[in-house]
C-alpha cells in the first residue's frame, strides 16, 4: 500500500472514511477545496511532479486552520518536521510507520 500511495495527498472527509480522495497534484487539492471541506488530510512530503507536500499543507491549513493534517514521509528530517508543524500539520510521521 505504501508504494501505491507514494507522492499523493490523501484527503478523507471523516473518521469512517466514507469518502476519500487520493490526489497526485497539489493543484487538484485547490480544486477539491472549492467544493469540499475535509476534516483531515494525510500528505506525502514529496508529491508527484516534484511538488512540495509542505505547500499542500500550507494550502490546506489556509483553507481551514482547524483541519487535522498529517505529513507522512520517507524523507524525514528535523528541518521538514519543524516546517510542517509551523505550516499547520498536527503530526509528522516517517515511513514506514505503524502509527
Amino acid at each position: 500500500m505504501t508504494r501505491r500511495l507514494r507522492g499523493r495527498c490523501i484527503v478523507p472527509l471523516n473518521a469512517v472514511l466514507t469518502r476519500c480522495w487520493v490526489l497526485r497534484l497539489s493543484k487538484r487539492v485547490v480544486k477539491l477545496l472549492e467544493t469540499h471541506s475535509p476534516e483531515y488530510a494525510v500528505v506525502d512530503l514529496k508529491l508527484a511532479g516534484g511538488a512540495s507536500g509542505l505547500a499542500c499543507v500550507q494550502t490546506l491549513h489556509a483553507h481551514d486552520p482547524e483541519m487535522l493534517i498529517v505529513v507522512l514521509t520517507g524523507y524525514a528530517s528535523i528541518a521538514t518536521a519543524v516546517e510542517a508543524i509551523k505550516l499547520g500539520a498536527c503530526h509528522y510521521l516517517a515511513k514506514p510507520s505503524n502509527h
